[in-house]
C-alpha cells in the first residue's frame, strides 16, 4: 500500500487547539485525519449518530460520563 500526500497536512498540523473536518463524502477525511494529525483521541460521527472511538464503535447509549464530558453534555 502506498501513502498519498496531502497539502492539507501542514496546514492542519500547525493548527492549535481542537479540530473539526467536514466535507462531502469520500474525499479522505478520516484518511487525513489519521495520516496527518497528532492525536490524543479522537472520534468519528456520523449523520447516523453512530460513533466511532479509535476503531471502537459506541453506542449513544453506552457512553459514560468521562466521554460525556468531553462534549460538554
Amino acid at each position: 500500500m502506498f501513502d498519498i500526500r496531502r497539502r492539507e497536512c501542514n496546514e492542519i498540523r500547525n493548527l492549535k487547539d481542537w479540530r473539526l473536518i467536514y466535507d462531502r463524502r469520500k474525499v479522505g477525511k478520516t484518511y487525513l485525519a489519521m495520516k496527518c494529525l497528532n492525536f490524543d483521541e479522537y472520534y468519528l460521527i456520523f449523520k447516523t449518530l453512530s460513533i466511532i472511538h479509535e476503531n471502537n464503535e459506541l453506542s449513544l447509549k453506552v457512553i459514560n460520563k468521562t466521554e460525556l464530558k468531553i462534549f460538554n453534555l
